[in-house]
């Protein structure tokens, strides 16, 4: 079964069209399918640290600005786990400001994951 969007409350009225789309569209869906994302970004850790576990914090605030920042195959993956959340108008909305969309979903989920795997 598909789950809903959840809804985040947030006064748009005045934000520009991007910054809109980032708070209906992208705040929900990543709070949606944020399971799935730290669940990729753990495996994906682990792969290029097993000791995992033992690191400290600063040094898995590191790595996960590391693989959120270099690390090509994980950004598309990251990406295409969003972008499969759109519906046909939002993706037409996507592609025409794509460059931007995609700094913010990289920022979003880098934000994301340090508040939750970073402690």
């Amino acid at each position: 079964m598909i789950q809903p969007r959840p809804f985040i409350e947030v006064n748009t009225e005045r934000a520009k069209p991007v910054e809109k789309f980032m708070h209906e569209v992208l705040r929900p869906i990543l709070k949606k399918i944020n399971e799935q994302l730290i669940t990729v970004a753990l495996n994906k850790m682990n792969e290029l640290n097993s000791g995992l576990e033992n690191l400290s914090a600063p040094e898995k605030k590191a790595l996960i600005e590391k693989l959120v920042g270099q690390h090509q195959k994980f950004k598309e993956e990251m990406k295409a786990l969003v972008i499969d959340q759109f519906s046909k108008d939002e993706f037409i909305f996507y592609q025409k400001n794509k460059r931007d969309l995609n700094k913010r979903i990289f920022s979003m989920t880098l934000q994301r994951l340090l508040s939750q795997l970073v402690k």
